[in-house]
């Protein structure tokens, strides 16, 4: 008895708390609570099934819109209108630039252009025109006036660029330039 007195001092003097709590057996049931349990449990189980039944048998316009509205959300739906999408934007822009614009740049082509608007082009656009470019086509250009053939190595075309040079101008280098 004097162990249990020991004890409890040292308790209340390590834990106050602990000490001032009850002694009594925590884990008491109420009576008859195992004998109501199955029956608790089964009248649980019967309220849940009724009410599931209920919200299953008439869903609201809304539950039913949502569930249309997820069909359509789903990636492989999502996809086929977004493609069917950008078709209907690009047919719709292919409309806008119509049959005019293709009928405008054909009229334009197949009117003829003199020579000295193509001359009044190239001087204003030289710096776009590749040089050896230029120049294998006027040498292709002659090629199908001479019967001759003719071979252009790089000696021979800086050689033609340095006569062209040498040939203008300062006010035309400056332009060029």
């Amino acid at each position: 008895m004097k162990d249990k007195k020991d004890r409890q001092d040292e308790l209340s003097s390590l834990s106050p708390r602990l000490a001032k709590m009850k002694k009594d057996n925590p884990f008491e049931v109420p009576y008859n609570y195992f004998e109501k349990l199955p029956d608790d449990i089964l009248q649980q189980w019967r309220e849940e099934e009724q009410a599931s039944q209920a919200k299953q048998s008439a869903p609201s316009w809304l539950d039913q819109l949502l569930d249309q509205l997820s069909v359509l959300l789903q990636p492989r739906t999502a996809i086929a209108f977004a493609s069917l999408a950008v078709l209907i934007a690009a047919a719709v822009w292919m409309m806008q630039v119509g049959p005019e614009g293709a009928n405008s740049m054909e009229v334009a082509l197949a009117e003829p252009i003199s020579d000295q608007e193509i001359e009044a082009y190239i001087e204003a656009n030289l710096d776009e025109f590749d040089t050896e470019l230029l120049f294998a086509e006027s040498i292709a250009a002659v090629e199908e006036s001479d019967a001759g053939e003719w071979e252009v190595d790089d000696a021979d075309l800086d050689e033609y660029l340095d006569e062209i040079i040498d040939e203008l101008d300062e006010e035309e280098l400056e332009q060029l330039l």
